[in-house]
C-alpha cells in the first residue's frame, strides 16, 4: 500500500472527501494513489496538509531512503 492511501485510511477519509478537501477530482486522486499520474509539488503539499503528515514522508523520492529518520551515525 502506498503512503497516500495509508495516510488516508488512518485519517478515515474516503477518496471523495480528501479530493474535495484539496479541490481535485476523486478520479485524479485515485490515479495518484495508483501511481498512474504524479502530483505536482503544490498538490503534494495540499494532500500532506489535509492528511496531517510531512510531504517528504507522503511522497518519498524514488531511489532515496523512505525512512522517516536517517540512520544514526557514530
Amino acid at each position: 500500500m502506498n503512503r497516500l492511501r495509508e495516510a488516508r485510511f488512518k485519517t478515515r477519509l474516503t477518496q471523495m472527501r480528501l479530493a474535495l478537501r484539496v479541490k481535485i477530482s476523486p478520479a485524479k486522486l485515485s490515479y495518484i494513489e495508483n501511481n498512474l499520474v504524479a502530483a505536482d509539488e503544490k498538490l503534494k503539499r495540499k494532500l500532506a496538509r489535509a492528511l496531517k503528515v510531512d510531504p517528504a514522508w507522503l511522497f518519498p523520492e524514488t531511489g532515496k531512503s523512505s525512512e522517516l529518520f536517517p540512520p544514526e551515525t557514530h
